[in-house]
């Protein structure tokens, strides 16, 4: 039996349920060896350590294991639109999602993305995107848990895919898994690890602490995205066809929100999409004596430098935030919105406090 860490203390009752042994996660390689070495004849062993030995090599495990722990690693998937610039500050640990093609399947971000989409997509292909495995989830807990006492792992909202359902899955197994339904798209996803993050560099290893401060946080958090059409959202299945064909005759331009961890069309611009996406800023800055100005998330799938410029530019008109995060957004993200898709997140303020972002 592979139990969690925690219920070691408790192996006794899997041997009174008719186990041969267990061992407690994380593995160590030296006590994997010696358990499966009391079940194999002696004829088929080549060499065995001794007590001795064994001893050491279990004692220097433990040594590595203890000086490379720490209290709290955080994680996320891979559509939380980070740069790799924080991911790497912050030692963020980063689950991949796949996008299925004719061609094969690929990591996002690691083996495609959003350019990489963009001309698979201009060939005529066709794309998925797929949460990975509760397995491929384990596995990744398991292997970050050799450097850390506990994981907070932040997801994208429970009703946009399988990514939430997946990682909570997986965590039923390990004690020391915590995950956080963000209840946002991926931009606001980002923020919000951003704040789990500064909270562990600043000192705070109580995980409770953490979780719950992101929990109020995801109250005042503010994300959208501005989309070009509504085609690669018609095809995803998150609207009608008698919607997809309204926005079609009229030239739309919708904007997605969540609304109770699910994605919306909550509104739509028309004209032409430079003017859209200012009439979009407009709108979302518009009460600006409510806004955090600490940090931006301007995030867009596929978008050209003059683009992200002038876009940046806008929200600059409006609110002159202390520190502006430009970032594309994953294959996955992008499969879904479509490419040309800009979003924005941000904090609204607390009367009296600051989240540490």
């Amino acid at each position: 039996a592979l139990i969690a860490e925690a219920a070691a203390g408790n192996g006794q009752k899997y041997l009174d349920s008719g186990f041969d042994g267990y061992l407690a996660k994380p593995v160590e390689s030296s006590r994997l060896e010696a358990e499966i070495l009391k079940f194999l004849p002696d004829e088929v062993i080549d060499y065995q350590m001794n007590a001795e030995e064994r001893r050491a090599a279990v004692d220097a495990a433990q040594i590595v294991r203890q000086r490379k722990r720490k209290k709290v690693q955080i994680a996320a998937d891979c559509l939380c639109d980070l740069t790799k610039e924080y991911i790497d500050k912050y030692e963020i640990k980063i689950m991949y999602h796949y996008i299925e093609t004719e061609r094969g399947s690929f990591r996002d971000t690691k083996e495609i993305d959003v350019y990489n989409l963009a001309r698979h997509l201009s060939d005529g292909g066709s794309v998925r995107a797929v949460s990975a495995s509760v397995e491929e989830y384990e596995i990744f807990y398991a292997e970050a848990l050799t450097q850390a006492e506990e994981m907070i792992y932040i997801s994208m909202a429970s009703h946009t895919g399988r990514c939430y359902k997946n990682a909570a899955a997986a965590a039923e197994g390990f004690d020391n898994v915590h995950v956080i339904d963000t209840g946002q798209i991926s931009c606001g996803e980002g923020l919000l690890v951003l704040i789990a993050a500064g909270m562990v560099s600043n000192g705070c290893v109580r995980t409770a602490d953490i979780c719950s401060e992101l929990e109020r946080a995801k109250h005042f958090m503010r994300s959208s995205f501005l989309l070009p059409d509504v085609q690669r959202f018609y095809e995803g299945g998150f609207v009608r066809k008698e919607t997809a064909l309204f926005f079609r005759a009229f030239h739309l331009h919708p904007v997605l929100c969540l609304q109770k961890s699910r994605l919306r069309v909550c509104g739509f611009f028309y004209g032409k999409l430079d003017q859209a996406k200012k009439r979009y800023v407009r709108r979302c800055l518009r009460k600006r004596n409510e806004i955090d100005r600490r940090v931006v998330f301007i995030v867009h799938a596929g978008c050209s430098v003059k683009q992200q410029r002038e876009f940046v530019e806008e929200v600059q008109k409006y609110i002159s935030f202390e520190k502006v995060i430009v970032q594309k957004v994953s294959a996955s993200c992008a499969s879904n919105a479509g490419l040309g898709t800009m979003g924005l997140a941000y904090l609204k303020k607390e009367k009296g406090r600051l989240f540490s972002c």
